[in-house]
């Protein structure tokens, strides 16, 4: 991919370009979701519903903590704070 081409592209799709291994593991958890493998649960900490799946370690896809929006926000400002 050229630099140019890097320009062009919105800052979600340089993300995803940038973390194939976390590309990997929230496709496979979607997968996992549609065949009803794995049932969503509603945030852990507020009990809001719906809430995102997130992982800890994209090594463990089926893995993850149930968030809303607000509380996976905190969870990844967290994660870059540390």
């Amino acid at each position: 991919m050229t630099d140019e081409t890097k320009k062009r592209l919105s800052s979600q799709a340089r993300w995803n370009n940038s973390n194939p291994k976390a590309m990997w593991a929230h496709s496979a958890l979607r997968s996992a979701i549609r065949k009803g493998l794995i049932q969503r649960c509603a945030c852990e900490v507020c009990g809001a519903e719906p809430a995102d799946g997130h992982h800890d370690d994209y090594d463990r896809p089926m893995q993850v903590r149930w968030l809303c929006r607000l509380h996976h926000r905190e969870a990844h400002k967290k994660g870059r704070a540390a």
